[in-house]
């Protein structure tokens, strides 16, 4: 688990579509699915937690970004991540990771 200060505004810790963040250091790196928990780290809030499981380990100093590129982001951010569909604005739009970061 990991405490993010602010959440990013579009992150989904909630819909359960299959969100992505991409973690990289010392070596490593790679786009590991957000799993859905209590609390999570609603859009926007001072601060919120994410959980995922990396396939590898990594030591302190390790980075946490969009593993969209910001696409998908932008997407929740402007058509809803809520799990009753009807209240996303009918928009269902998933961008898969493509391990590349936005410089």
């Amino acid at each position: 688990m990991v405490t993010l200060t602010p959440c990013p505004v579009g992150i989904d810790t909630t819909s359960g579509a299959g969100y992505q963040v991409f973690v990289s250091g010392g070596g490593n790196s790679e786009a590991v699915s957000v799993v859905n928990g209590a609390g999570g780290c609603v859009s926007g809030a001072a601060s919120g937690t994410i959980k995922f499981t990396p396939f590898h380990s990594y030591a302190a100093g390790y980075t946490i970004g969009s593993a969209s590129s910001g696409l998908q982001e932008t997407v929740n951010a402007g058509c809803g991540v809520n799990t009753a569909t009807y209240k996303n604005s009918q928009c269902n739009v998933t961008i898969p990771a493509n391990g590349l970061i936005a410089r």
